[in-house]
């Protein structure tokens, strides 16, 4: 887990912002900078897959969701679940 997960937080609103804006490359290195602190933070690899691929980097694009993929038995839902104690 990153030391300061609030700042990964709000450097993941902005860039999802700027993605919603078109500003694609200026998302893109935000999201670098969440991924250079967690490799394994599956929004940022999600959001960032996206950009990739809205750009036509689809190599890099594939990477990513692949990632996720690989990392998905390992996630755990972050709010409890009913039943749950």
């Amino acid at each position: 887990m990153p030391a300061d997960s609030s700042d990964d937080l709000v450097l993941l609103g902005r860039a999802f912002e700027l993605q919603q804006a078109g500003q694609l490359p200026e998302a893109e290195a935000l999201y670098a900078q969440v991924l250079a602190a967690d490799p394994d933070d599956a929004t940022a690899l999600v959001n960032a897959g996206a950009v990739a691929l809205a750009r036509g980097d689809f190599g890099l694009a594939i990477a990513r969701f692949e990632r996720v993929v690989r990392l998905a038995p390992a996630m755990r839902p972050r709010t409890a679940t009913l039943g749950s104690r």
